[in-house]
């Protein structure tokens, strides 16, 4: 379980095309790839219509490595990635990895008269810059001749997305069917936004939770109001309606610490739905059972105690004197102070004022979804922080909405220059909210493999859970990984938000039965980012009867201890453990905490490493807000490899690239540079309220909860 400590690694790491035949025969989609059709529309999805045999549409045929190409490859990666190797750090350029892996002439050649064979022209037709990767743009009349699938369009209701999918087997020629791994843009649907269930159930006539705003010494409490027969207002009957809403605040000793009694009626805290505005309106409008006209109250307490528990309690009083049934809440509430980036820089120990020197350093943060990010935004960030300005410095590659600003892409772009500065940073936005499930993964690695000069270290807050992903699809990916890697790339992950069961348990309490583990952050080739918050319940002891820790640590981020979300962690179902970090996880099994017929005892375990992912300060259109995730984590360790490159960039060396092997030998020889988080489970979703019967434990040493 460890958290980087940055001045300590710094000393360490300092040392250290012809024509073919006519195409006639044909057959079915490639052995081993497992969607040959669609069985079953994904919850949500509806047949709406056919499409036009002019409308456009995009698929990308993946084309297949040999094994031998694939076996080269990965010894080259792992030989270049490991302190060890006599070649450590001297890495291939893309032209040497186009070499490796680029299909023949005559396979292209192939490709290219199959899809002239259907009127496919090379105009629509892109190849990458490994020549492994083919995107064709095309019709619908020729997609469909091309593959004979015949394609429909699909409505999701709930998200409003329309897309073009096939419920058919592809077929390929004979010829090719050896050369393509999968064809993407046929079956698997878009993702759709994940929806947090932040609702408690209430007995009766309670008040519901909407939002809690645990911040510095202060809590917010956003509730919806229902009337005395159980249903959200507005009530029918007059006597049904709130008159007044009492919040009770109490220690963990069951002290009183604020009791306050608010009058509904006439109230700036309190009003109907369609009168609050940003989060507030998002949160209200998104419960379900009420209506814009429901009231909500918002309510602010201050000057409350940092790091202790801290239960509400609230209770309707009604016009007809009836006092409704309590809101409780499952676990407590716990405060701590916002995290800057100044913060983290004096818990990490990054010296003050370092900042990069060499102008071949970069870094980059990767955004998907339409998350896009505000220039006006992050110079805001820097003046409040007391950072100097370095908006100008941003390159965006892809589409920025600047007037949209998404949460997830100010949160990454802020802290990744707000700890590592004075450098070049990439924006690297991908669409694709209309290709396959998980194709912005493969679209935003192919875009890098065609830059020749990509930057070193990118930070992804973004991953899905192995169980809904084709698994050809991620051997494909994870083989872009490894070309990142062997060119001198850092890949770091975000673990997840929804503990050890995935995103899907937090809004269904059936889906948290089983673990779930999340990728990328578990494919062997990337580096995975667990989230710790700040605590003084840093040991076992701290928790008994009596005892009291006073000084502050880290502990697993958890929505059990007063964090907004809870890391993702555990083992992979399909990758195997890489001999980097075996040995840890060997000693780790006896504590997992989860029995082993829950989980591969010999997979893939996840994250490596962690950082602090709890009450970022964040400007988001103009508002400085608290956000908390291991997309805040993730970043802040990107950053942190930034720094280190530069080091070594400085000094003649090379950057550290793919940078497990490092880290794991490291942790072996100078356990000291890591802070062991040894609190802390991954149980519950970022929905407290949803949590699955088991959860991996923190422990000393390595642990699948914060690495």
């Amino acid at each position: 379980s460890a958290s980087p400590l940055l001045s300590a690694i710094l000393v360490i790491a300092l040392f250290s095309l012809t024509l073919a035949v006519p195409f006639e025969a044909r057959s079915e989609s490639p052995e081993g790839f497992p969607f040959h059709s669609q069985d079953h529309l994904p919850a949500g999805w509806n047949l709406s219509d056919r499409p036009s045999s002019s409308d456009l549409h995009t698929i990308t045929v993946a084309v297949a490595h040999a094994p031998t190409q694939r076996a080269e490859l990965e010894k080259y990666f792992w030989a270049v990635s490991d302190p060890k190797s006599d070649v450590y750090g001297k890495y291939l350029s893309n032209d040497e990895i186009t070499e490796l892996v680029a299909p023949s002439s005559h396979v292209r050649s192939l490709f290219v008269q199959w899809f002239r064979s259907v009127g496919i022209q090379n105009e629509s037709i892109q190849w990458s810059a490994n020549f492994d990767l083919i995107t064709i743009t095309s019709t619908v009349e020729n997609i469909q001749k091309l593959t004979e699938a015949r394609l429909h369009r699909f409505q999701h209701a709930p998200s409003g997305k329309s897309v073009l999918r096939s419920l058919d087997e592809y077929t390929v020629p004979v010829e090719l069917k050896q050369h393509i791994a999968f064809i993407g843009g046929l079956h698997r649907f878009p993702p759709v936004p994940k929806v947090a269930a932040e609702t408690l159930t209430p007995a009766s006539d309670a008040p519901v939770s909407a939002f809690i705003q645990p911040g510095n010494e202060d809590l917010g409490l956003f509730i919806a109001l229902r009337c005395q027969d159980g249903s959200f207002s507005p009530c029918t009957n007059s006597v049904d309606r709130p008159s007044q809403v009492q919040y009770t605040l109490s220690g963990p000793d069951g002290n009183v610490l604020v009791q306050e009694t608010v009058a509904v009626e006439n109230s700036a805290t309190c009003k109907p739905c369609s009168g609050w505005v940003g989060v507030f309106a998002e949160k209200c409008s998104s419960l379900s059972g009420a209506s814009s006209s429901t009231t909500f109250c918002n309510q602010k307490f201050s000057d409350l105690p940092n790091y202790v528990d801290i239960n509400p309690a609230i209770v309707t009083t009604f016009i007809s004197g009836h006092v409704s049934a309590t809101l409780k809440f499952p676990f407590p509430v716990i405060l701590s102070e916002w995290v800057t980036p100044q913060s983290l820089k004096e818990w990490y120990n990054i010296p003050v004022g370092l900042s990069n020197r060499s102008t071949k350093n970069s870094q980059a943060v990767a955004e998907f979804l339409k998350q896009y990010y505000s220039p006006q935004d992050l110079v805001q960030f820097f003046s409040l922080m007391g950072l100097k300005n370095e908006a100008d410095r941003v390159v965006v590659k892809g589409p920025n909405i600047a007037s949209q600003p998404g949460g997830e892409a100010s949160l990454d772009i802020q802290y990744i220059m707000g700890i590592s500065t004075n450098i070049a940073t990439t924006f690297w936005s991908t669409a694709g909210l209309n290709s396959d499930q998980q194709e912005p993964f493969l679209a935003w690695m192919t875009d890098l493999q065609n830059d020749n000069k990509p930057p070193l270290v990118h930070s992804v807050s973004y991953d899905d859970q192995e169980d809904m992903i084709a698994k050809s699809y991620m051997d494909r990916v994870n083989t872009e990984f490894v070309k990142a890697g062997t060119r001198g790339l850092t890949l770091l992950f975000a673990a997840g938000d929804d503990g050890a069961a995935g995103y899907l348990c937090r809004s269904k309490l059936s889906e948290c039965q089983n673990l779930s583990p999340a990728w990328p952050s578990s494919s062997p080739y990337v580096t995975a980012v667990g989230g710790t918050q700040f605590s003084k319940d840093v040991y076992p002891w701290c928790k008994l009867p009596g005892k009291v820790c006073s000084a502050v640590g880290e502990i697993t981020s958890s929505t059990t201890t007063g964090s907004r979300i809870t890391t993702g962690g555990g083992f992979s179902t399909l990758f195997s453990r890489p001999s980097y970090q075996s040995e840890f996880v060997n000693a780790y099994l006896p504590n997992a905490g989860v029995p082993t017929k829950y989980f591969n005892t010999t997979g893939r375990a996840y994250p490596d490493v962690s950082g602090i992912a709890h009450n970022y300060l964040v400007v988001l259109s103009g508002e400085l807000i608290p956000v908390d995730g291991t997309s805040a984590s993730t970043p802040l360790v990107a950053a942190m490899i930034a720094l280190l490159n530069d080091k070594l960039i400085v000094r003649g060396g090379s950057p550290l690239g793919f940078v497990n092997p490092f880290l794991y030998q490291m942790a072996g020889s100078f356990p000291e540079v890591f802070n062991d988080v040894v609190m802390g489970n991954n149980a519950c979703s970022a929905n407290p309220t949803n949590c699955a019967p088991y959860g991996y434990e923190a422990a000393p040493g390595y642990d699948a909860v914060t690495g």
